[in-house]
């Protein structure tokens, strides 16, 4: 068993914190579901939320586009489709994956 321990901090036991956070105003409650209906999809670099994207890689030593299936996460080459926060889209873009942004939040 772990038990943490110093002479120098102070030890502090926040109860109910969740509850008092949930009355405050939440970041993220006003979002817009956006959806492209071109083959070119939407303009990654003026998006920042979560989104559904295909992808096309360029076959480098390591995947850049984690999914998660019932074996575990892989790292795959080719095409597929996942759903990625847009820092790893871009990341991946500017790697020189081929991203089509379809649709998100």
């Amino acid at each position: 068993m772990y038990k943490p321990f110093a002479n120098f901090f102070n030890y502090l036991d926040v109860n109910s914190l969740y509850p008092f956070a949930s009355l405050n105003p939440m970041p993220a409650l006003n979002c817009q579901w956006v959806e492209s209906y071109n083959s070119e999809g939407l303009d990654l670099s003026n998006l920042f939320k979560v989104f559904h994207a295909k992808v096309e890689t360029n076959y480098q030593y390591l995947g850049l586009l984690p999914i998660r299936n019932k074996d575990g996460i892989l790292l795959p080459e080719g095409k597929f489709e996942k759903v990625w926060a847009t820092p790893e889209l871009k990341l991946a873009k500017a790697h020189g994956y081929k991203i089509t942004v379809i649709k998100g939040f």
